[in-house]
């Protein structure tokens, strides 16, 4: 009643008003039908984002509790993307992503480079771009 009232009221201020009249005008109880319909989509797409967000959540949550037990272990990895305050890299062996810091690249200076996607080190050059393969 009164939820579908609200679910109706917002559902029409998205819905554009139709350029052209339909052939035949929808009775009152076909309206509603439609409505209800229109309420149950937007009820079951949030309801999916809603699953895959704890989904994502829970995913994130195990692979730090599972790299917990690994802490202080040398991995391979490769770059997924360049900042200005680190890289991140995916390890290989497990598709965990984390972030190192660009405190932890060394005694270098990094500068950002955005339009590269990269930190290249100012005295010796190195370079860490996307793709660029590191050992953490």
């Amino acid at each position: 009643g009164e939820a579908h009232a609200k679910l109706a009221k917002r559902l029409a201020a998205r819905v554009p008003a139709p350029t052209q009249q339909p052939r035949k005008p929808l009775s009152a109880s076909a309206a509603r039908e439609v409505q209800a319909w229109e309420a149950a989509g937007l009820h079951c797409s949030a309801n999916e984002r809603r699953a895959d967000e704890a989904s994502r959540d829970v995913e994130a949550w195990l692979k730090c509790k599972y790299m917990r037990e690994h802490l202080g272990e040398e991995f391979s990895g490769l770059v997924t993307a360049a900042t200005s305050f680190g890289i991140f890299v995916t390890l290989d062996a497990m598709y965990v992503e984390g972030l190192v810091h660009i405190t932890e690249l060394g005694g270098e200076y990094f500068k950002f480079d955005e339009a590269r996607q990269e930190l290249r080190g100012e005295r010796t050059g190195i370079r860490y771009a996307i793709g660029t393969r590191v050992r953490v």
